[in-house]
């Protein structure tokens, strides 16, 4: 990942943006125009105008012609192959490292994972989903192929659709997250396979819990 300092302005706006789709406080039918953006974030319209194209392109957004910008609804579908998705880059990408994984980014796995697990249980919604995110840019980064975190870098926009309230289920969220551990624990003794199955039981039962967090908090895209 890219440093803030090397971050353009329109790349800024489009990671603030996303943010606040993620963490909910722009939700699905939201609008808001490029100036009201531009104001608020201290740029000029053309950076704004740059990453709302960009969002729209990947389906985070809808550009209004003569309006602005409204944030798109997902429907379940989408959401669950998103997360499946995901889960076969994860996977796949262990297969490709033929080298043996590398120890130290195993035990700073551990560490990012010790660290979201304290944001949970503090109910500290951004950085859950700030450390989250890492884990999973790291996680990928155990494939040691540049070709793989390229494509999964394009999958990760359209992460933060399963927002929901997944924060109120502290303690079923907890249990998904201790996962990471066993897999590492799988990792470092170099048991892919046994890592593979475990992942794919936790994609299996983060998609459980996405579902079911997208129905307490009524999401319209569910039926």
């Amino acid at each position: 990942m890219k440093s803030a300092s090397y971050y353009s302005k329109s790349e800024l706006v489009y990671q603030e943006i996303r943010d606040r789709i993620t963490l909910g406080m722009l939700r699905p039918g939201d609008r808001f125009s490029a100036q009201e953006i531009a104001k608020e974030l201290g740029v000029s319209r053309s950076p704004v105008n740059d990453a709302m194209k960009k969002m729209s392109e990947y389906g985070l957004i809808r550009i209004l012609p003569n309006v602005g910008y409204e944030v798109s609804l997902l429907n379940w579908k989408d959401i669950e192959d998103i997360m499946r998705i995901e889960c076969i880059l994860e996977t796949e990408g262990l297969r490709l490292n033929q080298t043996g994984f590398d120890q130290e980014l195993i035990a700073e796995l551990r560490e990012i994972n010790h660290q979201t697990i304290r944001a949970l249980e503090d109910k500290n919604r951004e950085d859950y989903y700030r450390l989250t995110d890492v884990f999973h840019w790291q996680f990928i980064a155990l494939s040691q192929s540049k070709i793989l975190q390229d494509i999964f870098e394009k999958s990760r926009h359209y992460a933060g659709w399963d927002d929901g309230k997944i924060m109120e289920m502290t303690q079923e969220l907890k249990r998904l997250l201790m996962q990471h551990d066993v897999v590492l624990d799988h990792l470092y003794q170099q048991e892919i396979d046994q890592a593979i199955a475990l992942l794919k039981e936790h994609s299996d039962y983060s998609i459980e819990l996405v579902k079911k967090s997208l129905k307490n908090s009524h999401y319209a895209g569910i039926e």
